[in-house]
């Protein structure tokens, strides 16, 4: 398994947020568009399970702020090759966010997974929380569908960097959910907070979607 790369530091001092987006990319990827992947969810009864590769926005900040205010300061790069950590006692809140291009029926789903690269040696400690949003809506309304905890992975070799561990986090649809369709949702990242000051060294790269079998 690959190790990863030597992690850059970055210190929010006199700021109080960051939005962290994907890293250019140097070569030209031709891909079907959002839109058209998700249309059968929206339109249809799906028979294949769709992969959405994560091309989303991380956001930092710390309460009481309930997303980056607008003084936040914008940078490239991937969480499990890049640190945040707060400048004072405050926890560090982190979230990550995509819009799809398309409303979604979730009728149509039976569970939604998120795979993501596992960097932190700490992880053990941490949660995922998995929200869809429907902004079609005046207010935007949300779906939790709860927190599911990383499993204990070995603990790390001092001067080793920790290896990447893939994972798979499984989200069941409730039976009568109150949202019908979402365009976008959001992933919470939950720490206690003996670790909360620093950023998760964890990276979201697909969101799944698994169609029900009627």
């Amino acid at each position: 398994m690959l190790a990863r790369r030597a992690l850059a530091t970055y210190d929010p001092t006199g700021n109080r947020g960051i939005i962290l987006l994907p890293p250019r990319q140097k070569v030209t990827m031709i891909v079907p568009p959002v839109p058209s992947l998700a249309r059968s969810f929206a339109t249809s009864r799906p028979t294949q399970t769709l992969r959405i590769p994560f091309a989303g926005v991380y956001w930092l900040f710390q309460p009481p702020h309930s997303r980056p205010p607008q003084t936040s300061v914008t940078v490239r790069g991937i969480p499990t090759q890049t640190t945040f950590r707060s400048n004072d006692s405050r926890p560090l809140l982190m979230e990550a966010r995509q819009h799809l291009g398309a409303t979604i029926d979730l009728s149509c789903c039976a569970e939604i997974q998120i795979e993501a690269d596992n960097a932190d040696e700490n992880s053990r400690y941490l949660s995922l929380e998995l929200i869809l949003w429907d902004g079609t809506q005046t207010p935007e309304r949300r779906l939790p569908l709860g927190s599911i905890r990383f499993g204990e992975r070995a603990p790390p070799i001092p001067g080793i960097p920790t290896p990447i561990k893939k994972e798979i986090f499984r989200y069941p649809i409730p039976p009568g959910a109150a949202l019908r369709r979402f365009d976008s949702y959001s992933v919470r990242f939950h720490r206690p907070a003996l670790v909360s000051r620093r950023s998760a060294q964890i990276a979201i790269t697909t969101f799944v979607l698994v169609p029900r079998r009627f």
